[in-house]
């Protein structure tokens, strides 16, 4: 008698993740922060983030933020990076978040990045994770920029069809002295320098992608 002999072989969701731990029952994505046409988006693809001019600089790689003299923490940016679910998928696990920041000012500054993780049904934000990240001084002069790395433990969460995955980013600020301070964010896929030339945040050479990589549970 032959033996018939079953072969096991992974679920093809497997495939769709960047990284597993068969440990954990998790899987990574690592998700791109980019600028579209409309506004501020998550997505797997490497592409060109939406580069217009805004009739004074170019925005799009990085977006800027100023600020006039302040001695105490300012929040200068709030950008909502969102992804639409089509399927059901659970988060749960440790999300990581790797965040090019800078700015640029003539006296000293400070600034730092909060990160918020949250499922949103299109009329409820529900928060799963927030993480600060450590915080940047230049003592002014020229544009100082820095990758920062965040990480955070979210709290498990199913995401139904059409469900988003909304991943906000602040940027806090402040500045000594009568000057005007400005911080930026990379978004760019592909990362391009930074094309600003009146207000360059993030130093030629430096990276401008932001990524994010969210925990999934998998079934193994």
């Amino acid at each position: 008698m032959v033996l018939q002999q079953k072969y096991q072989t992974q679920p093809s969701a497997i495939a769709s993740f960047d990284s597993t731990d068969l440990a954990e029952g998790t899987g990574i994505v690592i998700y791109n922060g980019a600028k579209d046409q409309s506004g501020y988006i998550l997505t797997r693809n490497q592409v060109y983030s939406d580069n217009v001019n805004d009739g004074t600089d170019q925005q799009g790689i990085t977006t800027i933020s100023a600020l006039t003299t302040s001695n105490s923490f300012v929040q200068m940016l709030d950008l909502d990076f969102d992804l639409v679910f089509n399927v059901p998928r659970i988060i749960n696990g440790k999300f990581y978040a790797n965040l090019p920041l800078g700015s640029i000012a003539t006296e000293q500054r400070e600034w730092y990045a909060i990160v918020t993780i949250k499922h949103y049904d299109g009329t409820t934000e529900t928060v799963i994770g927030t993480v600060q990240s450590a915080t940047n001084l230049n003592g002014g002069g020229s544009t100082g920029s820095e990758m920062s790395l965040v990480s955070v433990d979210l709290t498990k969460k199913q995401f139904k069809a059409t469900d988003i995955l909304r991943i906000t980013v602040e940027v806090w600020g402040k500045v000594s002295g009568a000057v005007n301070l400005y911080v930026g964010l990379g978004h760019d896929p592909k990362n391009r320098n930074d094309p600003n030339t009146t207000f360059k945040t993030i130093e030629d050479g430096d990276d401008t992608t932001l990524l994010f990589y969210v925990p999934f549970v998998i079934d193994v």
